[in-house]
């Protein structure tokens, strides 16, 4: 039958487009943080591996499976592992304070006008009665006591720096308070009580007040007895040098506050100097000292290597 063959539609299969994924998106790993290098380096652990262990070629009996038996037992254990410090001085911040220098140059501004006004020289009210020139055995002891007195409170309460730091601010503090008070003396002729020259400004005032305003500023945050402590020590000496005739009050004033204002001056000097050496020592360790695990038969030890 053609015309049955002729009309007949022809059959059409319509396939669907394959539906193509799309790859999951690669998850990049996150990165951890990155900590800043620590100023003091921690304690730094060395482990025992058995890639870093040391035979020596010395031992001639060498029992190689009790050397091994002990090296997996080394190895086994966590807790056995060497915790060393390294050789490092740490750096000292030191914040300048203005008001600190408010006590020592009033001292100094009310001393030198009373200084050149023979009325008020004494300031307080003070009668001499026949002043005469006399040996000072214990003025001249005294004023030594307040020094070696900050090193024994150093034992006794919590210090702000290390005695070693104090020992070196102590010495600035005596070379910058010595040049002042022997310059004004020898250009500043005043008389004394007893009639004496050069009285302007005590010495030995100046020279007491040294470790008592050192003494102030290491306990002053701790243990303020102490602090203050250090000022009576240095008061008894400037009260000993007008009772004996030897300063008016306006001298041991101004002893007292140039010494506070050196000692001062000494705290911002000595740091920053004290910090460069200190870094650099730290570069020459870190660099040319290593220190190491080494086990030997039966032993086991530490092995430090310097290069010179």
């Amino acid at each position: 039958d053609w015309n049955a063959l002729a009309f007949k539609e022809p059959e059409v299969k319509i396939t669907p487009p394959e539906v193509i994924q799309k790859p999951a998106p690669v998850k990049k790993p996150k990165k951890p943080p990155v900590q800043p290098p620590s100023e003091e380096p921690a304690f730094t652990t060395l482990s025992i591996e058995l890639d870093s262990i040391r035979l020596s070629a010395e031992l001639i009996s060498l029992d190689t499976l009790a050397l091994l038996a002990e090296m997996k037992q080394l190895k086994a254990d966590p807790l056995m592992s060497y915790k060393v410090r390294k050789f490092h001085i740490p750096p000292v911040k030191y914040e300048i304070k203005p008001k600190e220098f408010i006590l020592p140059l009033s001292l100094i501004a009310v001393s030198a006008v009373a200084t050149h006004t023979e009325k008020f020289r004494d300031i307080l009210p003070i009668e001499r009665s026949n002043p005469t020139d006399r040996l000072t055995p214990f003025d001249d002891v005294f004023q030594l006591v307040p020094a070696p007195s900050l090193f024994l409170f150093d034992a006794i309460g919590k210090e702000k720096h290390h005695p070693i730091d104090q020992f070196f601010i102590m010495a600035i503090s005596y070379g910058l308070t010595t040049l002042p008070v022997r310059y004004i003396k020898s250009h500043y002729d005043a008389s004394r009580p007893y009639g004496g020259n050069h009285s302007f400004p005590s010495g030995h005032t100046a020279t007491a007040f040294v470790g008592s305003h050192i003494i102030y500023k290491e306990f002053k945050d701790s243990n303020p007895w102490l602090a203050y402590s250090g000022y009576a020590l240095g008061s008894v000496t400037a009260g000993a040098r007008v009772v004996h005739d030897k300063h008016w009050v306006c001298d041991v004033m101004a002893g007292a506050g140039i010494a506070i204002l050196a000692t001062e001056l000494a705290y911002i000097i000595y740091f920053p100097i004290r910090n460069l050496i200190a870094g650099e020592i730290n570069k020459i360790f870190d660099k040319y000292i290593i220190l190491s695990p080494i086990i030997y038969s039966g032993t086991t030890g530490l092995s430090l290597s310097v290069q010179f």
